[in-house]
């Protein structure tokens, strides 16, 4: 199987090509992921692709069919993750994202992304975690592994039952935010 062909500035980092043009990103937050398989994989990233750039959007993804492929257990599916800057830039992302992929792929012809809530009308599905491997625990003040098995942590409400594809902007904007604290470190992407 061939790889995937795309355009953009992308750098390749543990088998995952990273968007260069937008590498620092927050510690955490509902990171999005975009399901795909080997057959709708070039499809997705024709349409998803240039969303996520004009955006500005983090995001990386899996660079062949066979790297997609290869994904199994809670992975399957996770060809390309997105990582938004606010739930107001999540919403906007998985909106934009339906657009583009509406028609052209469903929930039903790519791997349902196992533990994650699935959001809008196409193939993304979210969930509240680390943008690299460990969240803030705000009451223990320390940071925790990311393998909770849970769509968010107990201490992160869920603002996803206010997502529409025209939202409310104003109840979206008024939903308490993702933690933020002193121990922030605005990660660039792809660094361990």
């Amino acid at each position: 199987m061939p790889a995937f062909t795309y355009t953009g500035n992308y750098s390749s980092l543990s088998g995952w090509m990273w968007f260069t043009d937008r590498l620092d990103i927050a510690d955490e937050g509902w990171k999005l992921h975009v399901s795909g398989n080997a057959q709708f994989g070039q499809a997705i990233l024709d349409r998803v692709l240039p969303v996520l750039q004009n955006g500005m959007v983090g995001h990386k993804f899996l660079a062949t069919s066979e790297e997609v492929e290869a994904l199994h257990g809670l992975q399957r599916g996770k060809m390309l993750a997105v990582y938004p800057d606010s739930i107001v830039q999540a919403f906007m992302v998985v909106t934009e994202i339906d657009r583009a992929l509406v028609g052209v792929v469903g929930r039903h012809d790519v791997p349902c992304i196992v533990q994650e809530k699935w959001v809008g009308r196409t193939v993304v599905y979210t969930r509240y975690g680390a943008y690299n491997s460990s969240i803030y625990h705000p009451t223990r003040d320390i940071y925790v592994d990311d393998s909770i098995g849970e769509t968010a942590p107990p201490w992160v409400s869920d603002p996803w039952g206010l997502y529409s594809a025209n939202p409310d902007w104003r109840a979206v904007t008024a939903h308490q935010p993702w933690p933020r604290h002193s121990k922030e470190g605005h990660r660039r992407m792809g660094r361990k």
